[in-house]
């Protein structure tokens, strides 16, 4: 795990993929922690992405190194709104509590990603796969 979030922190933005009907969607996000070993991701669940999760919880991710390394990691969306996963969110990124701090607006909804794969390659044709973390 330390892998991916070592490589995630060093992208700082990285772009989630989610299927809107038959389409893709893409978006850049930046939130991620783990927490008690597992991976965690969220976002707003008044955005499209969210509904999208909703229906089909695949998802896929990609991100790109300063040294042209890629990562892609795809799971499957176990959103969790309990009151531990939101704390440890918001101490990982305290923006977010300001952000989603209306009771009546939107809310900051984490996932954690199951059934993970990642993938990190690099332009030479190095490839290292993990699964289940």
């Amino acid at each position: 795990m330390g892998k991916i979030t070592d490589f995630l922190k060093e992208c700082g933005v990285f772009y989630l993929a989610s299927v809107h009907g038959t389409a893709p969607r893409l978006r850049p996000l930046g939130f991620f922690m783990e927490y008690q070993g597992k991976l965690y991701f969220g976002i707003g669940n008044n955005k499209e992405v969210y509904h999208q999760l909703q229906i089909n919880p695949q998802f896929e991710i990609c991100c790109t190194s300063k040294d042209n390394k890629w990562l892609r990691l795809r799971g499957k969306a176990m959103f969790d709104e309990s009151p531990e996963i939101l704390a440890a969110a918001y101490k990982a990124m305290p923006m977010l509590e300001t952000i989603y701090a209306d009771p009546k607006g939107s809310r900051f909804i984490p996932f954690a990603a199951a059934r993970l794969v990642a993938t990190i390659d690099d332009m030479s044709g190095g490839h290292e796969e993990i699964h289940e973390l």
